[in-house]
């Protein structure tokens, strides 16, 4: 990953940090306000489920593109190279299939949300914004792993090799 690149998830974690740490004010200052003045404030908990939600997809962005993310790679390391390799390719085939097809029903899903003008119950906050946010977090994903097996493909046909994998390549 290029330098430009990896300053550009470091904002993006640093970004998603702060909301994380925005949740945590909010959902203190509703444990104040309701056992210190025994009132609530009402919709906080509505921000801080979309808030979370968005973390989580967009912050899985930062990770896939990374490479940082959780694996059970205890079998895979016992094969050699060219089969982890291969491995890989699947896996990020797999990836782009499964995230793809996701992405295609959060899409669908935020669209409805959009066209009929759907708000939150208590903030009145538009919800295709939170579902756009995980539309978003699946289509980016799905777009580093195809990504992924684009840069594998044209590596492989500058050097002549037939059976790389995408396992090495750098996006």
């Amino acid at each position: 990953m290029s330098i430009r690149t990896w300053r550009l998830a470091d904002r993006v974690q640093t970004v998603l940090g702060c909301l994380l740490i925005l949740c945590v004010v909010l959902n203190f200052a509703n444990v104040i306000a309701r056992y210190v003045f025994s009132t609530a404030l009402f919709g906080i908990e509505e921000v801080q489920v979309y808030l979370i939600v968005a973390i989580a997809f967009i912050g899985a962005v930062v990770v896939s593109w990374r490479r940082e993310h959780l694996r059970m790679d205890a079998l895979v390391d016992r094969f050699g190279p060219r089969t982890r390799r291969h491995l890989a390719g699947l896996e990020a085939v797999l990836v782009v299939v499964l995230a793809g097809f996701v992405c295609v029903q959060s899409a669908r899903y935020t669209w409805q949300m959009l066209q009929i003008g759907r708000k939150s119950d208590l903030m009145e906050i538009p919800m295709w914004l939170p579902h756009g946010s995980v539309t978003v977090g699946l289509f980016l994903i799905a777009a580093i792993a195809v990504r992924r097996l684009l840069g594998s493909r044209s590596r492989r046909e500058r050097t002549g090799i037939s059976h790389a994998g995408v396992g090495e390549v750098q996006p």
